[in-house]
């Protein structure tokens, strides 16, 4: 859109030349399965933590839900804002240009006659953009194109065509090279008739509703996270108090059957022996 300013000269917003088309930023747009067996023990906190293969699945399940939603929460939030960001700057330019024309209309030797050189429909866009040239002072062309804000029936109402004359608002006079300029026309048109807006306001939704969505199942993940811990941790706790009393009672038995043989020939003792009946070692007690 601008004639000449920013870095490079062209229309858009970033200083791309006219062959992008009037954009804001300079550019048109053109397993395996994993098998877990037997029991699998988790450390955490300094506890242990059991889990069968059935819990294994579903926790690796919802670890990797977890992650994946906090990754598309991550995605979600760069969307909205570099939207952000980007609609900022077209909204800065369209107050600018706004500004622009009614300072040339209020001043005449800033309105100059321009030339249509090009219509253009970019892919993944719906609305046009033209080309055109205007004079220096220096006898020079100075080009410049506009944004993605004509519809066809915008170009037919403004009889719009390739070679026709456009009333220009420029920045400065004389016209150098340098000279910023935007259509006198494009007062009539509202920031949401930029397509290019209208993109960014698309992704900025696309992205909030993403963050929103992803952050509540990632939440909802984790709670269930958190629950299948707790279960296993009770599974361990009750698995603690009954392993001590079958080790006791093992040993207990342990120790009876040593004291009713012979440590030396292993020769059954009754109860009330005090010595061996077959070597006659003396009987030990523990």
């Amino acid at each position: 859109m601008p004639s000449g300013s920013h870095s490079s000269g062209g229309g858009s917003h970033f200083g791309g030349g006219f062959s992008d088309g009037g954009s804001h930023f300079g550019g048109s747009s053109s397993g395996g399965r994993t098998i877990i067996a037997g029991p699998r023990i988790y450390y955490f906190g300094g506890r242990s933590y059991r889990f069968s293969s059935k819990r294994q699945s579903t926790f690796s399940l919802l670890i990797f839900l977890l992650m994946f939603m906090i990754i598309l929460s991550i995605v979600g939030g760069i969307m909205m804002n570099s939207a952000s960001n980007e609609m900022e700057v077209i909204r800065a330019d369209y107050n600018r240009y706004q500004t622009m024309i009614e300072y040339a209309e209020a001043n005449p030797d800033y309105v100059v006659e321009g030339r249509i050189t090009g219509i253009y429909l970019d892919i993944g866009y719906t609305k046009y953009y033209y080309t055109y040239q205007i004079e220096t002072q220096y006898g020079s062309m100075l080009n410049g194109h506009t944004y993605y804000i004509y519809t066809m029936e915008d170009l037919r109402e403004l009889n719009l065509s390739v070679g026709s004359t456009v009333m220009v608002a420029v920045d400065s006079y004389p016209v150098t090279l340098s000279t910023d300029s935007i259509p006198i026309e494009y007062k009539n048109f509202a920031l949401e008739d930029d397509e290019e807006y209208t993109m960014r306001l698309s992704t900025h939704r696309n992205g909030k509703i993403m963050l929103s969505v992803c952050a509540s199942v990632a939440g909802v993940a984790l709670i269930v996270v958190i629950v299948v811990f707790f279960t296993a941790k009770k599974e361990e706790k009750s698995a603690t108090a009954t392993t001590p009393a079958n080790q006791t009672t093992t040993s207990t038995n342990t120790t009876m059957q040593n004291q009713n043989r012979c440590p030396y020939c292993g020769t059954r003792l009754s109860n009330t022996a005090t010595k061996c009946p077959n070597c006659g070692a003396p009987r030990q007690y523990k």
